[in-house]
């Protein structure tokens, strides 16, 4: 009885011990994440790179309102080794005959300009490693960047961070759509 009660103190103990230890990684993991964003944001915006080649495509021009209008970003690695893609290191750009429509809280989120009282979101994810010469191609919901309401013509393109070497950011064509009424 005596070596059970001692068995679940050491279970105790330990469980404790594990919890620090995924506080301590996880405030790790937030600091590199936040000093990585830090420095995604100081980085230089060209339309070249030798490493990757960027491009959008609209899923379907014409959006009625209340659907959801689809970008289309295909990133093709230019060399003849892995290019890593870190997870969220991109911009959302859009405009609409008043200029850049209302943003979202996620928008808000990731371009760090949040309003009072609005909450930061946790960075991180997956970092995928696109092979030499292949693409990658990733759907991008412009609901969850703008609030996207208002009938007209907008225009969008997408800034994607090149973390190979000098980490470039690098604008895509620009690309049209309609919301119908």
């Amino acid at each position: 009885m005596q070596f059970t009660q001692e068995c679940e103190l050491h279970k105790l103990n330990l469980k404790g011990k594990i919890g620090m230890l995924n506080r301590t990684i996880l405030g790790l993991a937030l600091s590199v994440t936040f000093a990585a964003c830090c420095i995604a944001l100081n980085a230089q915006v060209s339309s070249q790179s030798n490493t990757l080649a960027v491009s959008i495509s609209m899923q379907t021009t014409q959006v009625p309102i209340g659907q959801s209008p689809v970008v289309l970003l295909t990133i093709k690695n230019l060399t003849d080794n892995y290019a890593s893609l870190p997870p969220d290191l991109y911009r959302v750009h859009v405009v609409g005959k008043n200029g850049e429509p209302p943003t979202t809280l996620f928008q808000r989120q990731i371009t760090q300009q949040l309003r009072p009282g609005e909450t930061d979101i946790l960075r991180g994810g997956v970092t995928v490693d696109l092979p030499p010469s292949e693409t990658k191609t990733d759907k991008f919901n412009l609901l969850y960047f703008y609030d996207l309401n208002v009938p007209g013509k907008y225009s969008v393109y997408l800034d994607v961070l090149d973390s190979s070497g000098k980490r470039k950011w690098l604008r895509t064509n620009t690309v049209q759509f309609v919301m119908l009424r």
